[in-house]
């Protein structure tokens, strides 16, 4: 499988882009026409292409780039052809034939540099091909689905632990409150003991003091 998994897609951006080139020479008006909106279409597949580099192979991408940079120069070399090619101007005619004959040549140089990363590449496919350690690209996809797998449960993992050590701190904080309220309680109560000793003895001598006079009250038979 050339593309990348995430541009499953990508064939169907190859189709729509062979359509609007199509598009833009059959239904323009006159030929300046046809060729702006040719070299439109090919910059926006080079600004996609280039945002989402689709296949496996570096390589290809490349030769894909090139490919649509030659196919640019080629449009903007028949614009300048058009627009500069005046009979009436022969000055303005050996200007145009030059700006032109200058785009061709680069769009031929990047033609043959395509042609040799085409060679690479398929020498690279045919090594993968008859090597050992050919796989199906589904295998492929299924090993990569279970390293994605393995990679978020050890995320989840990390995260739970990272909880569990944060409930331990919070609980071990709540309960060294609960100790220091404590100890706090049992040395405002012995301060206060210790600021009133008699309080206990005043509360006993209450208590028989009310005992007596409720035996006081009670009549005798």
């Amino acid at each position: 499988m050339l593309t990348q998994d995430r541009c499953y897609y990508w064939e169907l951006v190859l189709v729509m882009r062979k359509v609007l080139m199509t598009s833009a020479f059959v239904l323009a008006q006159t030929p300046e026409e046809a060729w702006f909106l040719g070299s439109t279409v090919i910059v926006l597949a080079l600004l996609l292409h280039d945002a989402m580099t689709p296949y496996e192979d570096n390589l290809i991408d490349w030769c894909e780039f090139m490919s649509l940079v030659s196919t640019f120069f080629v449009c903007q070399a028949g614009i300048v052809f058009k627009i500069l090619n005046n009979p009436a101007q022969p000055s303005t005619n050996g200007r145009s034939h030059g700006i032109v004959g200058t785009l061709e040549s680069l769009s031929v140089l990047l033609i043959v540099g395509e042609i040799f990363l085409n060679l690479a590449v398929w020498v690279r496919v045919w090594q993968n091909v008859r090597g050992d350690h050919a796989e199906d690209y589904k295998i492929r996809m299924i090993r990569d689905h279970q390293t994605t797998l393995k990679e978020k449960e050890r995320e989840l993992q990390l995260a739970l632990e990272d909880h569990q050590k944060l409930q331990a701190e919070k609980d071990q904080h709540a309960q060294t409150a609960k100790d220091l309220y404590a100890q706090a309680k049992q040395k405002n109560d012995r301060s206060a003991k210790t600021q009133n000793p008699m309080f206990s003895q005043d509360d006993e001598d209450d208590g028989e003091r009310v005992g007596a006079g409720t035996m006081r009250v009670l009549p005798a038979n």
